[in-house]
């Protein structure tokens, strides 16, 4: 499992919770200028950035981020890769094939 999960574009991606819109909107901006961040999504009060290929600072980038801004976030964790995602690309594919 960890080689596919390896695959996923979400792969050390940084997910982070916000409290509320306002703090969303404001960790949306943040992530969006942290080095290391290819994209980001956001749902409701969650933003996912999605690190650039083979990115290992990305969780020290937005950590250290999150402190020097004073960020109130309700929660941080880093992705392990989403094998849902993984598989659904390599059936797609294999439907084009």
């Amino acid at each position: 499992p960890q080689e596919l999960e390896a695959r996923s574009r979400y792969h050390q991606a940084i997910t982070i919770s916000a409290e509320d819109d306002s703090g969303a909107d404001e960790i949306a901006s943040f992530l969006a200028q942290v080095d290391g961040v290819a994209e980001v999504e956001r749902e409701g009060l969650e933003l996912v950035a999605i690190p650039e290929k083979d990115n290992a600072h990305l969780l020290v980038n937005v950590l250290e981020g999150v402190r020097e801004h004073d960020l109130s976030i309700a929660g941080l964790y880093q992705e392990r890769g989403r094998l849902d995602e993984v598989f659904r690309n390599v059936t797609v594919g294999a439907d084009h094939v």
